[in-house]
C-alpha cells in the first residue's frame, strides 16, 4: 500500500491464497481481536484488497518516483527527499524514551531542521539510522540532504514530522553550493529590522521583529510567585544567588518544556499535548526547566518587557540547562552549573553590552479593531 514505511514495529503474517481474511483458515495465524480490527481497517482504506476478479488501480509510489519536495508540498504518507537546515538534535535516553530494535533498546533521537525561517519540522531517527546522530551533532547549523523519508500529519499539533525508513541516506551539502546558501539564507532572514524601542512599541500588527538593545534588568520568579530583580544596581554575591537558582525552575515535559501537574500523591501526571494513544508512542519524560523570566531591554531613551521561556532563557544562560543546575562543572571541581549561571546573570545587566535579539509581538484588537494590549515574548538570541 505505502512505499518504504516498514517500521520497528512492523509485521507480516502469510496468509496463503486466502480470499476471506475472516475465515478460520487464519485464526490460528492472528488472535481474534487484531483479526478484527484488521479486517476493519481494510475493508474501509482498502476495498480493491477484496475484489480478486478485478486489477487493482492504486497508484504505489516507487523508488524512481521519489522527489525532493519543500515543506509547502508535504503529503501524508508519502516518501520523499527533503533538504534542509539542521538547527538542533536531541537524543532521549532518560525513563522510558525507548524502543526495540532487533537485540538493542535504541533511545529516541529527535533532529529539528528547517528549509527556512518560517518551516521548521522535526525529523525522527529510528533504526539503524539511529547511528546518524553523532554526525549529525557535530554539523548543527549546516544544510543536509536527507533520502527516503516519510511524512506523517500530527492532526492534534497540526504539524508535519518526518521520519526515517530502512532505506533512509543523507548528504552533506557544501557550504559554498547554490542549495546551501539559498537555505542559509532563507533561515537567517527571518524579522523586521527596527532601529529603537520606539518602533517596538508602536507595532500595530502581529510580527517579528529584530532589535538591538541591553539587558537593564532581569526578572525571576519562584515557585511561590515572588519575584527577584538583577540589575546592575543589584548588590547581590552570585554565590547567594546560585543557591536560589533551582527556586526558578519547575518541572515539565522533556519534549516541550510544559508545566506538568502533580496528583494528590505528588506524581507528575503525563502531558497532554505530547501523549499519544497510538502502540508506537514514545512516552515523555519529566525535566527541569526554567520559569518564564521578564527581561528589560533599553536602548538608552525607552524600555521595554519581553518575557523569555525555556529554550531562550537556556541559551542567554551560556546553553546550561536548568536540570545541570545542581551538578558540577567538573568531577574534581567545586563549582556547580548554578553559580555560573548565577554569576551570568550579574554579567549579563551589569555589562550592558548592546545584544541583537529576535522578538515575536502580538497584538489583542477588540471588535472595532482598537489595540487593548500588546505581548512581547523573546524568541532568539542573534548575537551578543
Amino acid at each position: 500500500k505505502y512505499f518504504a514505511q516498514t517500521t520497528h514495529s512492523s509485521w507480516v503474517v502469510n496468509l496463503h491464497k486466502c480470499k476471506d481474511i475472516s475465515g478460520k483458515r487464519v485464526r490460528h495465524f492472528i488472535p481474534s481481536k487484531s483479526m478484527e480490527e484488521i479486517y476493519q481497517w481494510a475493508s474501509k482504506y482498502l476495498p480493491h484488497v477484496y475484489a480478486v476478479n478485478e486489477p487493482s488501480v492504486i497508484q504505489v509510489q516507487t523508488k524512481e518516483g521519489v522527489q525532493l519536495t519543500t515543506y509547502r508540498d508535504l503529503i501524508q504518507d508519502t516518501v520523499v527527499h527533503f533538504q534542509a537546515k539542521l538547527l538542533s538534535i536531541k537524543c532521549y535516553t532518560i525513563g522510558n524514551v525507548t524502543y526495540q530494535y532487533e537485540t538493542m533498546r535504541l533511545p529516541k533521537m529527535v533532529a529539528t531542521i528547517a528549509e527556512s525561517s518560517s518551516h521548521k519540522i522535526k525529523l525522527q531517527l529510528w533504526g539503524r539510522q539511529a547511528r546518524w546522530f553523532s554526525e549529525l551533532h557535530a554539523n548543527i547549523n549546516r544544510v543536509w540532504k536527507f533520502m527516503f523519508l516519510q511524512v506523517n500529519y500530527d492532526a492534534v499539533t497540526d504539524e508535519y514530522i518526518l521520519n526515517t525508513t530502512p532505506m533512509s541516506n543523507k548528504a552533506l551539502l557544501d557550504d559554498k553550493s547554490p542549495e546551501a546558501i539559498k537555505i542559509n539564507r532563507k533561515c537567517n532572514d527571518y524579522g523586521i529590522e527596527l532601529q529603537n524601542v520606539k518602533q517596538v512599541l508602536s507595532i500595530s500588527v502581529q510580527s517579528v521583529v529584530n532589535l538591538s538593545a541591553a539587558i537593564k534588568l532581569l526578572r525571576l520568579q519562584n515557585s511561590n510567585g515572588k519575584y527577584r530583580n538583577i540589575s546592575f544596581k543589584t548588590k547581590l554575591k552570585y554565590e547567594t544567588l546560585s543557591k536560589q537558582m533551582v527556586n526558578f525552575t519547575y518541572m515539565g515535559c522533556s519534549l516541550c518544556s510544559k508545566l506538568l501537574p502533580q496528583d494528590n500523591n505528588g506524581v507528575y501526571e503525563q502531558c497532554t499535548q505530547c501523549v499519544r494513544q497510538e502502540k508506537a508512542f514514545v512516552p515523555a519524560t519529566i525535566t527541569r526547566c526554567y520559569r518564564p523570566i521578564t527581561i528589560i531591554l533599553t536602548d538608552g531613551q525607552q524600555d521595554i518587557a519581553v518575557t523569555a521561556l525555556n529554550e531562550t532563557i537556556t541559551k542567554l544562560f551560556l546553553t546550561i540547562p536548568a536540570n545541570s543546575l545542581t551538578k558540577y562543572v567538573h568531577p574534581e571541581s567545586n563549582i556547580t552549573f548554578a553559580e555560573v549561571v548565577a554569576d551570568a546573570c550579574l554579567q549579563v545587566v551589569k555589562s550592558y553590552n548592546t545584544m541583537k535579539f529576535r522578538i515575536n509581538c502580538s497584538v489583542n484588537q477588540d471588535d472595532n479593531g482598537f489595540i487593548i494590549s500588546r505581548t512581547y515574548v523573546l524568541q532568539d538570541i542573534i548575537s551578543y
